[in-house]
């Protein structure tokens, strides 16, 4: 998937790396993953406040581990995207708990997104304010 000098970046961002706050957040993502299968397991909705938040911290802690890992180039962060396309179920099952449980988590963050306030046309945003609820 990835070609050698996308390889060298891979091993030179791994020697640069802090392992320690890498450690702290795999730690994280396992707690994150095992809480979210406990609450899928007992039926929480994805909609549930707490499921996601769970989800909302595991997209974030998602986007660190990428942009770590890709540096941010362009390339690099396609042929990681391709991995996951073309062999997602198997890392989710070997890195995390299982595809159902990244798609419970997904649906807990696509819930939340749609449940985020949309300001009315024309309203002016106070900084340090909510946007109006406009949801009805």
């Amino acid at each position: 998937y990835y070609t050698p000098d996308q390889r060298k970046q891979i091993k030179k961002r791994g020697e640069e790396a802090d392992w320690d706050e890498i450690e702290r957040h795999q730690k994280e993502w396992s707690q994150i993953l095992e809480d979210a299968e406990a609450a899928m397991k007992a039926g929480t909705p994805a909609t549930d406040a707490k499921v996601q938040e769970l989800a909302r911290r595991y997209d974030e802690l998602g986007k660190w581990f990428s942009a770590g890992f890709t540096g941010g180039d362009p390339g690099l962060k396609e042929s990681l995207n391709r991995v996951w396309a073309e062999r997602g179920d198997e890392l989710h099952a070997a890195y995390g708990r299982g595809p159902e449980v990244n798609g419970y988590l997904n649906q807990a963050l696509e819930a939340s997104t749609k449940l985020q306030p949309v300001p009315s046309p024309g309203a002016k945003s106070v900084p340090g304010t909510r946007p109006p609820d406009v949801r009805g």
